[in-house]
């Protein structure tokens, strides 16, 4: 029966399947994506769930968009969308979405969009939630620029980490047809997606101006390990280019991250003894083992594998040796790192950064050779009611950056 649906039939049927998006999830329709139910056989994917909506071209402000520019909406589930509706002033304004990842999807602003909530629907009929609201404002407010260049930028360090000792800094120089020109600086991620935004407005051409990042995503939390890049627009979205000289200097350098001197990398964690080391006894290895031993020579450099807040220090001579410990910031977790060389000189309650210097290998304490002994702990932390994982696989990971 479905093989011989005529071309007429079968654009009645898509065209009720998309009027379902807009229509109310009650009824037979509700129970069936609720239940989990088949659809001839396949399973209804899951609904999409947005957790932010930011602007992405024709920008105002981080979250006030122009008719006919476009806003970035993040979160779940987002593969599968391919219809948005925007609040309108007879009623909701429908627009088709063109596919995107399963984390980000770029929405259209179409004529008549007013300020609100929008939702996003997919091809089976689920919908989402209203999403943070966003303002949505006629297009002549913006200002055109004219054409942007870059003519000087660099990116510092080439690796950061987060709430790292240095963070992401970007300093560069922009060339334009006005004296001043209003600028957006996003962050983005190796497929592209804006994790975060900066507006500068007023900025002089041909003046060096920075920006610093603070590893954090727009919805406030820790930004994934991975390459990312600075990107300089005017506020309408138009994309400054880079002089040829930077593009030229760019392909000739030998960075581990992308050939622009926007690029970079940032990580949640650095590894905690700065040389090669073998490894070591791990958790469970016996005399209630409870972390991973790293063998280095006495002496050399420990850093925090996450920055955080001192809960722990001292000496116990008996066991542990020197140690430290450290409440990871954004992370959950407490690592202690036991056997140092010395006393540490922080006190309790001191902000350490992620990758600062800590310690040194040591074998103080129950210990018969030179190594860091490294621990994770769960909330609420050690001594707190917490439990001890294997950090041997994050570790690794960690090594391998």
């Amino acid at each position: 029966m479905r093989g011989n649906l005529r071309p007429k039939h079968a654009a009645i049927v898509i065209a009720l399947s998309s009027l379902l998006l807009l229509l109310p999830a009650t009824g037979a329709r509700a129970s069936l994506v609720e239940s989990g139910s088949t659809l001839g056989g396949a399973t209804a994917p899951t609904a999409p769930v947005l957790s932010d909506t930011i602007c992405s071209a024709g920008c105002v402000a981080l979250r006030r968009a122009t008719v006919g520019g476009s806003l970035q909406v993040t979160g779940r589930n987002l593969g599968l969308v391919t219809v948005a509706t925007f609040p309108g002033r007879e009623g909701r304004i429908r627009v088709t979405v063109k596919p995107g990842s399963d984390s980000s999807v770029t929405v259209p602003v179409p004529p008549g969009a007013r300020s609100g909530r929008i939702l996003v629907g997919d091809a089976f009929g689920n919908r989402s939630k209203p999403s943070p609201p966003v303002t949505i404002e006629s297009r002549s407010v913006l200002k055109t620029s004219g054409p942007l260049e870059l003519t000087g930028a660099e990116t510092v360090p080439r690796r950061a980490y987060f709430f790292g000792v240095k963070r992401p800094r970007l300093a560069f120089v922009v060339n334009g047809a006005r004296p001043v020109n209003d600028l957006r600086i996003d962050v983005v991620n190796s497929a592209g997606e804006i994790v975060r935004s900066y507006f500068r407005a007023g900025v002089p051409r041909n003046t060096t101006q920075s920006i610093r990042w603070d590893g954090r995503t727009s919805a406030g939390g820790p930004a994934p390990g991975g390459k990312y890049s600075f990107r300089v627009s005017a506020r309408s979205g138009e994309r400054a280019r880079l002089n040829r000289k930077l593009v030229s200097r760019g392909r000739q350098s030998q960075a581990t991250v992308a050939t622009n001197p926007l690029g970079f990398e940032l990580y949640g964690y650095a590894f905690p003894v700065l040389s090669r080391v073998s490894w070591g006894d791990g958790i469970g290895a016996g005399r209630n083992h409870q972390g991973q031993d790293l063998m280095a020579a006495c002496g050399t450099p420990v850093v925090a594998a996450r920055g955080g807040k001192v809960v722990y220090k001292g000496d116990l001579s008996g066991a542990a040796g020197n140690y430290i410990v450290i409440s990871g910031k954004a992370s959950g977790y407490d690592f202690a790192y036991m056997h140092l060389l010395r006393p540490v000189r922080f006190r309790v309650g001191d902000t350490i950064r992620t990758g600062q210097v800590i310690g040194r290998v040591g074998s103080t304490g129950r210990s018969s050779a030179c190594h860091l002994h490294f621990e994770m702990w769960t909330a609420p932390g050690l001594y707190k009611g917490g439990s001890p994982i294997s950090p041997a696989q994050l570790m690794r990971r960690w090594y391998r950056q």
